[in-house]
């Protein structure tokens, strides 16, 4: 929360002032310490009263370190009052002794900063809340089948309160007068509320159209169709007058709270609760702890609200009830048909979705590029090459001999290891020879010997081309794999992001486009907040409601980065934007902090 900083800086600065007048008492020669019982038992109460409100301070520091999303702690002002009864009406008097004094002076520093936190932090979260409401009766007045819904929801209450309260008006008049005169006291009720129900435009008339003008059949047609639109057009109109001036008032005293609370904090406690100006410490503990509990009447935000989810879900309810047996009838009998259905259009496609379209294609590119020692290419590269080369060295070094001058001088080890090199020199300069006559040779054969040997040659070559390729595979096994493996690798992907966005966002779909959207309209109106004039003499109230809205921008601008922006800025962001609410900037500085935003954070906008 973005007061939670201001928070802990108080509370730590009066701990260091409380701990610094404690030694400058101890080291005093003249320290007026309590002699008397009385005194010393006040001093000891008020001691004990400090620990326990210091504890809550301390605890309430401690939680704040910890918090990161933007939630209320809750602190326990039973404890606080109950200690508050304890101690000494007033913080000063010569009948205090200085140390009590001083002790005294702390408690009222601790409770008054722990009330400012509730009444500030329960306005930023539940302040926004309200635009839900607004949305909510948006949609009923910009659609006519939500009316009548609305209208059919509301109706029970709607004729509960209004009999009521003709039973009480008429129980009053009975007492005093006739029950001939009931009729007339009933109109007399009635008419005032219906006459305010037809002042709308689309009459353009005070009261009922009158029925001679128009005809009796179009006066109740015109009746019937319109007056349910016009019970819901009045009261969401006063709906939205309601919520405006709630709304107003409260940002305008958040604002208030905010600017004046450093200067004086009880006086602006006690305009915030719109308390007198005598209220006591107590007091203001008191109506905080009303203000800050949740559906408490004290706190004006909370009559803003969402009719309660019977009143909203009632038909449906209703529905069920009459037709819930048929329709559950209805399943059990065809409940193998269902089942079937499910099946066939939901089990059966996503097996065949992931059969189909994820293993068998990973498998068939797998057992294309993966280097398979049981593959053919492998097994007969191993055995194939060996026998292909014995061959071609005896077939070459045969024929060496046979065309050679002087066999003897033959060296058969090294032309067997020219061979297996390629290296075929002696056995080209005896087939050249042999092109010299080449009919000659075809016709001994020595020429169409030496064709063969050269296609054993071609056919090593190819073995050779072979066993070069299956090593290539098996080089190159781990890319093939990781290439194989991506649609599934994609897949898991997609999978865990939505899982992650689920868990951190509510929804599988992460909506940063909207969320920027809201980030630069919240800038926006910040820029505008800070560019008004400051020299055209505002009045307070003007001044005090436009920092309650930039408290309230400042927020959503803290909640939104979050979400936007990575983990490891989303700390300095929030530094950043907490600059907006310092007392001791300008509008010039702030201005100047809103383009540092700009600046530092636009490309993740």
């Amino acid at each position: 929360m973005i007061t939670d900083r201001f928070v802990v800086e108080q509370i730590t600065a009066v701990d260091a002032q409380l701990e610094i007048a404690l030694q400058r008492y101890q080291l005093r020669s003249t320290a007026n310490i309590p002699s008397t019982g009385k005194d010393l038992d006040t001093l000891q109460s008020v001691q004990d009263g400090l620990q326990k409100i210091k504890g809550n301070a301390d605890a309430l520091v401690a939680k704040l370190s910890r918090v990161s999303k933007p939630r209320i702690v809750v602190i326990d002002y039973t404890t606080i009052l109950l200690t508050l009864e304890k101690l000494p009406l007033t913080t000063g008097g010569p009948e205090l002794g200085e140390l009590t004094q001083l002790l005294l002076n702390a408690i009222f520093q601790y409770v008054t900063i722990l009330c400012y936190y509730s009444l500030t932090t329960r306005c930023l979260l539940e302040i926004p809340k309200t635009d839900d409401v607004v949305q909510y009766y948006n949609s009923i007045n910009n659609s006519f089948w939500k009316q009548v819904l609305y209208l059919i929801q509301t109706s029970i209450p709607r004729t509960i309160s209004f009999g009521v309260t003709i039973r009480r008006k008429l129980s009053k008049s009975l007492s005093n007068e006739s029950l001939s005169r009931l009729p007339g006291r009933l109109f007399e009720e009635i008419q005032p509320k219906v006459n305010r129900l037809f002042f709308v435009r689309k009459f353009q008339v005070i009261g009922l159209p009158k029925i001679g003008t128009i005809g009796t059949l179009q006066f109740w047609k015109l009746l019937l169709l319109n007056l349910p639109q016009i019970l819901i057009n009045e009261e969401v109109q006063t709906k939205y007058q309601d919520f405006d001036a709630i709304n107003e008032q409260t940002t305008s005293l958040l604002g208030q709270l905010t600017s004046d609370f450093k200067e004086s904090p009880l006086p602006s406690l006690r305009n915030f609760l719109q308390l007198e100006k005598t209220a006591s410490l107590y007091d203001v503990v008191y109506r905080t702890d009303q203000w800050a509990t949740k559906r408490s009447k004290v706190n004006a935000l909370y009559q803003i609200c969402k009719p309660n989810r019977i009143i909203r879900y009632w038909p449906l309810a209703l529905t069920f009830l009459v037709a819930g047996p048929k329709i559950v009838r209805s399943v059990w009998d065809s409940k193998f048909k269902i089942l079937q259905f499910f099946q066939e259009n939901v089990v059966d496609f996503m097996d065949g979705l992931i059969k189909n379209w994820v293993w068998i294609p990973l498998k068939k590119v797998w057992a294309t590029v993966r280097h398979d020692e049981e593959s053919e290419i492998a097994m007969m590269s191993k055995g194939t090459l060996k026998t292909e080369m014995d061959s071609l060295s005896r077939m070459v070094i045969s024929f060496i001999v046979e065309n050679s001058d002087d066999p003897t001088s033959i060296d058969v080890v090294r032309l067997n290891m020219d061979v297996e090199h390629g290296h075929l020199d002696e056995f080209m300069e005896i087939y050249e020879k042999q092109l010299h006559h080449p009919i000659k040779n075809i016709l001994t054969g020595k020429l169409v010997r030496s064709l063969l040997i050269q296609i054993q040659k071609t056919k090593v070559d190819g073995s050779l081309a072979l066993d070069g390729i299956d090593r290539m595979l098996q080089s190159q096994q781990l890319v093939f794999g990781v290439m194989a493996l991506s649609p599934a690798l994609l897949l898991l992907y997609l999978i865990s992001t939505s899982a992650f966005r689920l868990v951190k966002l509510g929804t599988i779909w992460s909506n940063v486009a909207a969320k920027k959207f809201k980030l630069s309209k919240s800038l926006s109106r910040v820029e505008r907040l800070l560019n008004y004039d400051e020299t055209h003499g505002k009045k307070d109230k003007t001044v005090h409601l436009e920092n309650g809205l930039l408290m309230i921008e400042v927020l959503n601008l803290s909640t939104l980065g979050t979400v936007i922006l990575p983990k490891k800025r989303v700390q300095e962001w929030l530094e950043d934007v907490g600059e907006l609410l310092y007392s001791d900037f300008s509008n010039k500085s702030k201005l100047n902090v809103v383009n540092r935003l700009y600046h530092v954070y636009g490309r993740y906008f």
